[in-house]
C-alpha cells in the first residue's frame, strides 16, 4: 500500500483573490485620514490579541497618538521618509512607512500594517516586497525593522520574506525588548 503524504495548504487563507487585486502607491495628503484609521485599527487589534500584558498600555496609547493624520502628513514632506498605501477595490487596507538613511545604503521600515479584516491574505508580503524594490532603486543594500518577539504573526511574515534576526535590543522602547530583523539586497 502506498501512503500519500498530505501537506497543509500554506495558502489556505488567501481566498479566491488573495493579494492579486491590490494597488500599492505613494501615500498622499488625501490618504492621511484613511491610512491613519487603518493603522489605529491594526494597533488596537494587535494590542488586544498579542501585546496586552507585554507592552505597556501607556506605550500603546503613545503609538496610537503618533498615527494621527497630522503625523502622516508631516512625514510626507521629508525626502528621506517613505510612505506607501495598499488599496483593494479602491479602499486603503495597508500602510508601510520608513526611512532611507541618505546615501548610506541603509533603510528601515518604521511601521507596517494591514487592516485586521484583511490580514493573512498575502498583503503584508506584497508591501514588504514593494519596499524592497523601492529601496533597491534608491541604491540601498540593507533593510531593517524592529519588532517584538512575541508578535508571532509578524515574526513569521518577516522570516518568510527573507529577514533574519540580527540583534536583540534589550529594553529598547518603553522598557520592552525588541528584535532587529534585517535583509541584505544584493
Amino acid at each position: 500500500m502506498i501512503s500519500k503524504v498530505v501537506r497543509p495548504n500554506r495558502n489556505r487563507h488567501l481566498g479566491a483573490r488573495g493579494a492579486q487585486n491590490c494597488v500599492i502607491r505613494k501615500m498622499t495628503v488625501k490618504d492621511a485620514n484613511d491610512a491613519s484609521q487603518v493603522s489605529i485599527d491594526a494597533m488596537v487589534d494587535s494590542y488586544k490579541r498579542y501585546e496586552n500584558g507585554f507592552y505597556p498600555e501607556k506605550a500603546h496609547k503613545f503609538d496610537v497618538e503618533n498615527c494621527k493624520p497630522a503625523h502622516y502628513i508631516a512625514d510626507l514632506e521629508s525626502k528621506y521618509l517613505y510612505s506607501f498605501v495598499l488599496e483593494v477595490d479602491g479602499r486603503i487596507i495597508g500602510v508601510v512607512k520608513g526611512k532611507l538613511f541618505s546615501q548610506s545604503g541603509y533603510a528601515m521600515i518604521n511601521w507596517i500594517c494591514i487592516h485586521p479584516s484583511q490580514q493573512r491574505n498575502g498583503y503584508g508580503s506584497k508591501l514588504i516586497k514593494y519596499v524592497m524594490k523601492y529601496i533597491k532603486k534608491n541604491k540601498c543594500h540593507k533593510l531593517s525593522l524592529n519588532t517584538m518577539a512575541f508578535l508571532i504573526p509578524a515574526m513569521s511574515l518577516y522570516l518568510r520574506t527573507g529577514f533574519v534576526p540580527e540583534a536583540y535590543l534589550r529594553k529598547q522602547w518603553w522598557n520592552v525588548d525588541f528584535v532587529q530583523m534585517s535583509i541584505w539586497l544584493d
